[in-house]
């Protein structure tokens, strides 16, 4: 992993954590790159496995132009947004991922990798989220049944289910829609704007 005191200087020039190796140069040309294409890249530290660095980019016509994400019309149209999304996703690169596009759509996000710490803090503050995104398979308590006790906290709550195996969920009032795993940003966009402002 990377230490939390290089974290913030990661991008910088000449930065570098390992006095007499390296110039410092390679993340920062990475963020250059990737800056003057008008994308974005972040790391985080996964517990006991390393860091992710995850690079998005946009998606170019032939002659350069932006496209819209996934195509023309509504199907490919991203959709910006405002409001607190809490999420609840156990693995930690699809949870960077998740973050980083809510973030870049204007959400303001906070993430946890197991049931229990979602519920806990929905719990400490449950009319501050807009919406609650969470994984239907994850480690201590499981999506479904943090949606029932998040449910049982706020009636009205408004919960996206996601999974990457569609499965036959019972049908509740507060569930706003199924997010089926892989997502891209301008399906993800529609349908948390649609869950938030429906």
């Amino acid at each position: 992993g990377i230490p939390a005191s290089a974290m913030a200087r990661l991008f910088e020039p000449f930065y570098t954590s390992k006095e007499g190796h390296g110039t410092g140069l390679g993340l920062a040309a990475v963020y250059g790159t990737v800056v003057a294409h008008k994308g974005l890249v972040r790391a985080e530290n996964l517990r006991g496995r390393g860091a992710a660095f995850i690079v998005l980019l946009p998606v170019l016509a032939d002659d350069g132009s932006a496209l819209p994400a996934g195509g023309s019309g509504d199907v490919g149209r991203v959709v910006p947004g405002r409001g607190r999304i809490l999420v609840g996703e156990d693995e930690p690169i699809v949870r960077l991922l998740l973050t980083t596009m809510l973030s870049r759509l204007g959400y303001d996000v906070v993430a946890h990798g197991d049931g229990r710490a979602v519920v806990d803090a929905f719990r400490e503050a449950p009319q501050r989220w807009d919406l609650v995104i969470l994984d239907a398979r994850m480690p201590v308590m499981s999506g479904e049944e943090a949606f029932d006790a998040i449910a049982a906290v706020r009636e009205g709550v408004r919960v996206l289910m996601s999974s990457g195996h569609r499965r036959d969920l019972p049908p509740r009032p507060q569930m706003k829609g199924f997010l089926p795993k892989p997502y891209d940003l301008a399906r993800l966009s529609q349908m948390v704007a649609h869950a938030i402002n429906d």
